[in-house]
């Protein structure tokens, strides 16, 4: 529903915005012992310089700001400690409601689709598919010259933690701020329906979790962020033209 705020009243979309980007409290010490644990050693060390302060939520983690020892700057992205117990949990009491839910609506079989949604929501917690995914893309639209997606860092990467290039953009759903850019929202829409396009109809392997986009300010192209992504049998799908 946030993603798609600006189908809404404005006072629904305004209050939903913030989701996209919220910043939850974290425990004290949670980003240095997930780093301890997974890359083995802390933040301040695997990183020249490291924001402890979140620039941005990422609905199941959070993006810092770093850069590498050879001077790179980094957008890193960080899962919350606790949320695949969190999904577990969800998952038995969306099972319990579900068959609740069969009592009042036989022959709807709404809890025969769950496997496959828990399937991919399992997916998500994986940040190295996720960042392969988007290095899938990378290589198969390298063609479109206006979509750039951000290099992934793999040794600074794991399970729970995925470290790519840090990119600048303006976030699609601030239509003020994309119209003081100079932007022409018709041909931002038209390069937006290129790219799916080009996985649906080409590649078959399709981005599966549009948040809005970014157009880049400076050099009009646009950032993809996520790497959720399925996959579209070729018997399915022609070049797109």
């Amino acid at each position: 529903m946030a993603t798609y705020s600006a189908m809404l009243p404005a006072e629904f979309g305004n209050a939903l915005k913030p989701l996209l980007t919220s910043i939850f409290e974290r425990q004290s010490g949670e980003i240095e012992h997930m780093f301890v644990q997974d890359l083995g050693a802390s933040p301040d060390k695997i990183f020249a310089k490291f924001k402890q302060e979140a620039i941005a939520g990422a609905s199941i983690a959070q993006v810092f700001v770093a850069e590498t020892h050879e001077g790179q700057k980094v957008a890193v992205k960080v899962q919350y400690f606790d949320i695949a117990k969190r999904f577990k949990m969800d998952k038995g009491t969306v099972l319990t409601l579900l068959k609740v839910l069969d009592w009042f609506t036989p022959g709807i079989p709404f809890i025969n689709v769950m496997p496959h949604i828990f399937s991919s929501l399992e997916k998500e917690l994986d940040f190295v598919t996720e960042g392969k995914n988007s290095q899938t893309c990378k290589e198969e639209l390298k063609h479109l010259d206006f979509l750039h997606v951000p290099k992934v860092h793999w040794d600074l990467s794991s399970y729970r933690i995925l470290t790519m290039d840090f990119a600048d953009g303006i976030n699609l759903v601030d239509a003020d701020k994309v119209k003081a850019c100079g932007f022409n929202s018709k041909e931002l829409m038209t390069k937006i329906i290129r790219i799916f396009s080009e996985q649906i109809f080409g590649t078959g392997h399709i981005h599966s979790d549009p948040h809005p986009w970014q157009p880049d300010g400076q050099k009009e192209r646009f950032l993809g962020r996520d790497g959720d992504c399925s996959y579209r049998s070729r018997s399915l799908r022609t070049p797109a033209s």
